[in-house]
């Protein structure tokens, strides 16, 4: 008896980044949205009252919260890298381990190490440029609430913003989008592409407009291709996970000890 179950084509087209993208998104808005409706549900019931205005000054006081925005991101991810999980589920035999080939540990130190001193030129370098008075940076809200000040903060930001997240934009970015444009463009033209999604879809240029938001968007774009190199190099996302890891790690501890 033949069997009807779809075989994996082993082969990534452009919609199924476009389901994993916005379909990822909405499902993290979701998640988002069914907390945050559970949350105001609980609050009811011990005296909050929901109108709009009472609603408006909530959110925005969650806006600067810690944990409140943590909770967002883990969320917001999460259905991400469901959606990204099932698409490659689809194309691929071994949706993860396609992926996230094992590797040696002397790859993953010395892309570690390379994300870490990546994120120290980068950090470094937009210090300088605010100590020497040409650009001013200025953080909005959810980027000082993101700052861990307590040790309990601090092992929720390494697990949230220098694990988790990296995890699900490799998956994403190196993973998905590199395979679909390295079959279209080759290796460099998928670097240089996906290092462009990259920076752009983390919105700076819409969050800081201006100087500050170009400044991070090419810094990005330039950290894209280094993660999109080291997971070409050693064939596996488990090295640029590494890289990000590390680069969000320094970039964690630089936010402490330069606000």
């Amino acid at each position: 008896m033949t069997s009807t179950a779809t075989v994996p084509t082993s082969r990534v087209r452009w919609y199924d980044l476009l389901i994993a993208f916005i379909g990822g998104n909405a499902l993290g808005v979701s998640f988002v949205t069914i907390v945050a409706l559970v949350a105001l549900a609980v609050a009811a019931q011990h005296g909050f009252h929901p109108t709009a205005e009472n609603i408006a000054a909530l959110a925005g006081r969650y806006t600067k919260d810690f944990w409140a925005n943590h909770i967002i991101l883990v969320l917001s991810d999460l259905g991400f890298a469901i959606v990204i999980w099932l698409m490659a589920r689809w194309r691929f035999a071994r949706p993860i381990g396609h992926f996230f080939a094992p590797v040696s540990t002397a790859t993953l130190a010395l892309a570690a190490l390379s994300g870490a001193a990546l994120s120290l030129l980068v950090n470094g370098g937009n210090a300088l440029l605010e100590y020497c008075h040409l650009v001013h940076f200025e953080n909005v809200d959810v980027e000082l609430a993101l700052v861990p000040h307590t040790p309990a903060q601090f092992a929720t930001t390494f697990a949230v913003v220098a694990l988790f997240a990296p995890f699900v934009e490799e998956y994403f970015f190196r993973g998905l989008f590199f395979a679909w444009a390295r079959d279209l463009w080759g290796r460099v033209g998928a670097m240089l592409i996906t290092a462009a999604g990259f920076a752009v879809a983390h919105g700076h240029l819409l969050v800081h407009p201006g100087t500050q938001g170009a400044i991070f968007t090419v810094e990005l774009f330039l950290a894209g291709i280094v993660l999109a190199w080291w997971a070409s190099r050693a064939g596996s996302l488990r090295a640029s996970l590494a890289t990000h890891a590390a680069y969000n790690a320094a970039a964690i501890v630089f936010s402490v000890l330069i606000p």
